[in-house]
């Protein structure tokens, strides 16, 4: 997340408030070029650092996972040890940081954590920013286990035989 300060006019306070830079070219609705990619490499690599992990190979999931933080950081003084890939809880906290912070704004969290078994013990709050107060906003969130899958479009149902489909439970 970047900072961006700006005044509407001459003389006039600056506003302070949190953007993404990363998708922050003007351009109009489809009319880019610039296409969200569907798989990126950062992607293959941390999937390829959880398959070793899961194969027991964890010499081969650190490598990828510093794969990741070398390019990131421009060097491996971040780079992680053994010790903090130790257990397996220990080796999904770090790979779900990673994922996070390189897959910010790009839709790939609720499918991390649901693949994962974590989305009801991860989900417990939300990290927003207040442009009026400039301060850091915090919302406690309940998630229950039956949001771990979609709901189905009721107009999905409504155009099925009778009894064909029916709502995923919980969203009655």
């Amino acid at each position: 997340m970047s900072l961006n300060y700006t005044a509407a006019s001459a003389g006039a306070p600056t506003i302070f408030y949190p953007y993404v830079a990363k998708y922050a070219i003007p351009h109009t609705f489809q009319a880019s070029g610039l296409d969200l990619p569907v798989i990126r490499f950062a992607d293959v690599v941390l999937l390829r650092a959880e398959i070793a992990f899961r194969r027991n190979q964890p010499a081969a999931a650190l490598a990828a996972l510093n794969e990741i933080r070398e390019r990131a950081f421009g060097d491996a003084t971040h780079n992680y040890t053994a010790a903090d890939i130790a257990t397996e809880t220990m080796f999904y906290d770090k790979l779900l940081l990673e994922r996070q912070l390189e897959f910010a704004y790009e839709n790939e969290r609720w499918f991390d954590l649901t693949r994962t078994g974590r989305f009801v013990q991860l989900v417990k709050e939300e990290r927003n920013y207040n442009n009026v107060t400039q301060t850091a906003v915090t919302a406690t969130l309940q998630p229950q286990a039956y949001m771990k899958v979609f709901p189905i479009p009721q107009v999905q149902i409504g155009q099925a035989a009778p009894g064909v489909l029916e709502q995923t439970q919980g969203y009655y």
